[in-house]
C-alpha cells in the first residue's frame, strides 16, 4: 500500500493593523476604549513633521519679528530683551543696545571673547537692569546706560533671595554672591556678600537657576541643591541627581518649576529632588555642538548644528527637529507675551503654528523606524498599506527586499495602494512640502506564513 509523503505547508494567515505615530491607538473591545501601545509608529527621523495626539502635522515655521542693522555691517550673535529694549552680541564680541530711535549703539567699548546668559535684574530704586557676565567681568546697563559692575569674570549668574550669584571662571566649584540688592557689590564680608564651595561629586558648575525658594547648579555630572540664609555659613549644599552621562550645560533651561537639560545619553527633567529621561523615542539627532538651551511657549529648544532647533513637548513627550539654519536663539518677552527668538542673517524670527519659511514652504519629512506588521518577525507580505491623511505627499515603505513610493493628494479620505512587499520588517516614510498637510492613521495588511 502507497502513503504519500505528507508534508508540513506553512498556513497562511492575514493580519490588519492600524498604527498611529508614537501616540498608540484606542480601540473599541468590548465597548470600551482601550489603549494599544503596540500599534504605533516610532520616528527615526522628523524634519518640520511634529507628532501630536497620534496625529502627523506641520511643525513649526518662521516669520520675521524685526531686522538688526549693526554699525560697520557687523552680525549678530545673540539677542535679548530688557523692558522694552534689545541688546545685541555681535560675533565680534561687541555689545549693542537699541536706542529711542531704534539704531543700535555700542554701550561697552571693548569687544568681549566670552559673554554668559544675561539675567534681568531690579536695582533697590526699581530701575530694571541687565547683567552680562563677561571675561571683563559683570557689565550692568540699564534705561540710563551703564552701571559700574566688577572686575571677577563668572562663567553664569542668577538672582536668589534678592543677591545675585555668580560661579567664577577659575573656580568652578565656587559660587559667589553679592549684597541684597546690591549686584555689584561682591565684597566679601558679614551682611554684604560671600562665597558658597560645593561638594566635588558632581564636577564644574555650568548654569545657576532659582526656582521653589533654592538655588540649583547644573554641574558637568548632576545637580546640586543650594539653600541658605544669605550668610557663608548659612547655606548648605547636596548633590541631587548625577548624570549617567555627561550634561551639556548651555542647553538647560528652567521649565515651570523643573530644569530640563540635554546629556550625552539623552534628554533630562529634573523636579527639585531627582530626575527622569524624556524625549526617550527622539532619535538621530543632528550633533550638539554648544548651542543654547531656551523654554518659551510652553515648549524646550535647544540649538543643533548647522542651525538646526530641536524643538520638544514636555506634555506630549515628544519632539522633532526644525530646519531654520539659525546663528542664535532665546527667550524674549514681547507685548504678544513669552516667545522663542531666532536669529538669522541679522533678523530676528519668531514661529509660526504651520511649516513655512518667510512664506516659503519648508520641506517636511517623517521617517518610521523598522515595525513589524504581523507574524512576530518573520517573512512576510504587505499586501495593503493605507493611510488616512489630507493634502499632498509622497508616501513611501521598505524592506530588506525593496521599496516602494506612491504620490497621494488626499482631502481626507483614506488613500489604499498594494505594494506586494515581502520582508520581515517594514520602514514607513512620508514627505512633503504642502503647508497643512497631515496624517492621522496608517494601515496594513499583511500575508504571513509565506
Amino acid at each position: 500500500m502507497y502513503f504519500p509523503k505528507q508534508c508540513n505547508v506553512p498556513k497562511r494567515k492575514k493580519v490588519r493593523r492600524c498604527f498611529t505615530f508614537l501616540g498608540g491607538i484606542t480601540e473599541k473591545q468590548g465597548g470600551e476604549s482601550v489603549f494599544n501601545a503596540s500599534h504605533r509608529l516610532v520616528a527615526s527621523r522628523a524634519v518640520n513633521f511634529r507628532s501630536c495626539n497620534g496625529e502627523l502635522s506641520d511643525g513649526a515655521g518662521l516669520t520675521a519679528y524685526t531686522q538688526i542693522v549693526l554699525p560697520d555691517a557687523e552680525r549678530a550673535k545673540a539677542v535679548y530683551r530688557c523692558n522694552r529694549t534689545l541688546y545685541v552680541l555681535s560675533v565680534t564680541g561687541k555689545l549693542y543696545c537699541q536706542n529711542d530711535t531704534g539704531a543700535f549703539e555700542l554701550f561697552h567699548p571693548e569687544p568681549v571673547l566670552y559673554c554668559g546668559r544675561p539675567v534681568l535684574y531690579e536695582s533697590g530704586q526699581g530701575v530694571p537692569l541687565i547683567l552680562f557676565p563677561t571675561n571683563h567681568g559683570l557689565i550692568i546697563h540699564g534705561d540710563e546706560g551703564n552701571v559700574a559692575g566688577n572686575s571677577v569674570w563668572y562663567r553664569d549668574v542668577c538672582i536668589y533671595g534678592e543677591r545675585l550669584f555668580g560661579v567664577t571662571a577659575n573656580d568652578p566649584a565656587r559660587i559667589e554672591f553679592s549684597a541684597i540688592l546690591q549686584p555689584n557689590d561682591f565684597t566679601q564680608k558679614v551682611n554684604r556678600g560671600g562665597y558658597v564651595r560645593l561638594p566635588s561629586d558632581a564636577g564644574e558648575v555650568l548654569r545657576l537657576f532659582s526656582i521653589r525658594n533654592a538655588l540649583y547648579a547644573v554641574r558637568k555630572n548632576g545637580v546640586t541643591r543650594i539653600e541658605g540664609k544669605g550668610e557663608t555659613l548659612g547655606f548648605t549644599a547636596e548633590t541631587k541627581h548625577l548624570a549617567n552621562g555627561a550634561v551639556y550645560g548651555k542647553s538647560a533651561a528652567v521649565a515651570g518649576e523643573n530644569i530640563v537639560y540635554m546629556a550625552t545619553d539623552g534628554f533630562y527633567l529634573f523636579n527639585g529632588t531627582s530626575a527622569k529621561r524624556v524625549f526617550t523615542h527622539v532619535r538621530n539627532l543632528p550633533e550638539y555642538e554648544g548651542g543654547e538651551g531656551v523654554y518659551a511657549d510652553g515648549k524646550y529648544y535647544v540649538l543643533l548644528a548647522g542651525g538646526d532647533i530641536f524643538c520638544g513637548d514636555l506634555s506630549t513627550d515628544e519632539g522633532y527637529v526644525i530646519t531654520a539654519d539659525a546663528d542664535g536663539i532665546s527667550r524674549i518677552v514681547t507685548e504678544e507675551g513669552e516667545k522663542l527668538a531666532v536669529l538669522r542673517n541679522n533678523v530676528v524670527l519668531c514661529f509660526l503654528s504651520y511649516a513655512c519659511d518667510m512664506g516659503v514652504p519648508m520641506e517636511k519629512e517623517w521617517v518610521s523606524e523598522a515595525v513589524d506588521t504581523g507574524g512576530d518577525g518573520e517573512r512576510k507580505i504587505l499586501r495593503k498599506l493605507c493611510i488616512l491623511a489630507r493634502g499632498q505627499m509622497r508616501l513611501w515603505v521598505r524592506s530588506e527586499y525593496g521599496m516602494r513610493w506612491y504620490e497621494l493628494n488626499s482631502r481626507g479620505e483614506l488613500s489604499v495602494f498594494h505594494p506586494n512587499l515581502p520582508g520581515s520588517l517594514f520602514t514607513i516614510g512620508i514627505r512633503s512640502s504642502a503647508p497643512g498637510c497631515a496624517v492621522s492613521r496608517i494601515y496594513t495588511e499583511t500575508e504571513t506564513g509565506v
